[in-house]
């Protein structure tokens, strides 16, 4: 899915930074063209978009509690305040417009949260239903029509992650597996889930209490969160690689050095950071086609980016006073990043802007199997609007 919550994701093979470079600029004479959305309502909530393919996109939300003034007279007070719930949206992007989708079972109040898509025959969409008494909703687009699915969570908006095989499903100490039509449930001790991670070959790491549970796809196995860590951290902490758990602590004796650890299987194993970045802090780990930390000098404004080729550490990004979040890579190998009304792209080592036909702070995401990207954004207005570089 596209869950923007501080985890920072990407998918699968390491490349090297020269191949970067040379792929980056084959983007130079890309056309992005907007994708204007029909979302037509004062109040409107854009909560998700999730690409399929070159021609095909997802978007989800919800639009509608609007304070609608009713006359007075003599006797009544001149304005009365009626609160209508919002009404869900859910519409498809067929290369030249959005089509609007109505799944069974929400046709009143209620709101799309969540789009997950694995294929265009395969997606996932859940939210709720209702307005003050709300109930989570669940459904799957088979490549022709949308339907219900009953959820075995009463989480509203509960969290989920689709793979080729079925989906997961988030509850508060458990998750559920839909899988060949039947939901099962994995307690994992009954303990509460603080989050989940999952990385790109589709490996679950769930995180509750001082625990790890990891699923490879048959089986649970769980482990120590990181030596140290007392307080529970949030997810920036950890990174889910398709390498396996890789975490950074912040703290620590060591003067300020990034403290990177990786878990083997049966124990964490530091992982040394040259010496040359002693006196950092702000530290902070994720995926991206393999493990990339991030820091910044004490005292300082500059920004560090390394990741792991396999054996040390490169500089992914050349050192900057200014490096843009939520870092994505395309089908191609080239990097590219969200910003406010500017997209960036990693040509060589440098995050180089690229001007987009949309304004407000942007989310980025690729399209699967492509080169191409879908971008989205909310300006101060409240504006929704969407580009992309696909033909």
């Amino acid at each position: 899915m596209t869950v923007f919550t501080g985890t920072l994701t990407a998918a699968a093979s390491v490349v090297v930074v020269t191949a970067v470079g040379s792929a980056s600029a084959a983007h130079a004479d890309d056309v992005w063209r907007p994708a204007p959305l029909n979302w037509s309502w004062p109040d409107r909530n854009f909560r998700d978009v999730e690409p399929v393919g070159a021609k095909e996109a997802w978007a989800a939300g919800g639009q509608g509690k609007v304070y609608v003034g009713i006359p007075g007279d003599l006797i009544r007070p001149p304005i009365t305040l009626v609160d209508i719930g919002a009404k869900p949206l859910l519409q498809q992007w067929t290369g030249t417009s959005w089509k609007s989708h109505s799944p069974p079972g929400i046709s009143g109040e209620g709101e799309i949260t969540n789009v997950e898509a694995v294929t265009p025959d395969n997606v996932w969409a859940s939210g709720f239903v209702g307005y003050r008494d709300r109930t989570a909703y669940l459904a799957h687009w088979d490549g022709t029509k949308w339907s219900q699915v009953t959820s075995p969570s009463t989480l509203v908006s509960a969290e989920m992650w689709a793979d080729a095989k079925g989906l997961w499903l988030r509850d508060r100490t458990a998750l559920h597996r839909f899988a060949d039509g039947t939901w099962t449930s994995h307690s994992l001790g009954g303990r509460h889930i603080n989050f989940v991670q999952q990385a790109a070959n589709g490996d679950l790491y769930v995180f509750n209490e001082d625990k790890i549970s990891h699923w490879n796809g048959s089986s649970w196995t769980t482990f120590e969160r990181l030596p140290g860590d007392l307080h529970y951290s949030a997810d920036h902490y950890y990174a889910a690689t398709t390498d396996g758990m890789w975490a950074v602590s912040r703290t620590g004796t060591d003067d300020g050095l990034p403290i990177v650890h990786r878990w083997t299987g049966t124990a964490w194993v530091a992982v040394p950071v040259p010496d040359a970045y002693r006196g950092t802090w702000d530290h902070s780990i994720y995926d991206l086609e393999g493990p990339v930390i991030q820091f910044r000098k004490r005292n300082s404004t500059i920004h560090h980016q390394l990741r792991w080729n396999g054996s040390s550490w490169d500089e992914l990004s050349d050192p900057a006073t200014s490096i843009p979040a939520n870092p994505v890579v395309a089908g191609d190998g080239t990097y590219w990043a969200a910003g406010n009304s500017t997209l960036y792209r990693l040509v060589g080592k440098t995050w180089t802007a690229v001007q987009v036909p949309i304004s407000g702070y942007l989310r980025v995401a690729p399209v699967p199997g492509s080169r191409y990207l879908f971008a989205w954004g909310e300006n101060q207005n409240g504006e929704l609007s969407a580009t992309t570089n696909a033909p």
